[in-house]
């Protein structure tokens, strides 16, 4: 059947047979937003049998940290082995925010980052693989600067840096849980 060769497809054929359990996603996920998320973990892990769980923290640690993690962090598993972590947040552009999802192994590198909906004309450029690459293998003690290890983005600057900030801000949070072992 040509239409198993497609990404696309196959995602659909995923999302009706229920190949991916996704019980522990956040309740505001839209289908959308949800589809975007399975397709990105499929890419990653090459595989269909996902499983991702929540990450339980409890309040008084997610409040000492600059990033929400409460409802955002999930291990991921493939036929109950783990494989990493997944966060999935908003970042601000330029008058409204954008989601994207940080694909992490399970050392805490970061594997994948992805911006998964944009909602603004201008600054789309900071979904380009390219410019999301520079992300790739920084971990919570190789954080990432705006115009040191990350290139900024003409005619995106402000997504460029929200998106920057963001991850530097969740790298920050995952080594605050690692050094009190709560990963």
């Amino acid at each position: 059947m040509w239409w198993l060769n497609k990404p696309q497809y196959l995602l659909l054929l995923l999302l009706f047979t229920g190949s991916i359990n996704t019980t522990a996603q956040n309740s505001d996920w839209s289908p959308v937003l949800k589809g975007k998320i399975e397709k990105a973990l499929i890419s990653v892990y090459e595989s269909d049998e996902l499983d991702f769980e929540l990450v339980n923290i409890d309040s008084s640690s997610d409040e000492a940290t600059p990033s929400k993690l409460e409802g955002h962090f999930f291990k991921v598993f493939i036929s109950n082995a783990f494989k990493g972590y997944a966060y999935v947040a908003q970042a601000p552009s330029m008058k409204n925010v954008f989601d994207y999802l940080v694909i992490f192994n399970a050392d805490l590198s970061i594997e994948k980052a992805k911006v998964l909906i944009y909602r603004e004309q201008h600054g789309r450029q900071i979904g380009a693989a390219r410019w999301l690459n520079q992300f790739k293998g920084m971990n919570t003690s190789n954080r990432p600067i705006l115009g040191a290890e990350v290139d900024g983005i003409s005619g995106a600057t402000i997504s460029a840096r929200g998106m920057t900030i963001a991850i530097n801000e969740l790298l920050s949070s995952l080594s605050m849980l690692k050094e009190k072992g709560l990963l």
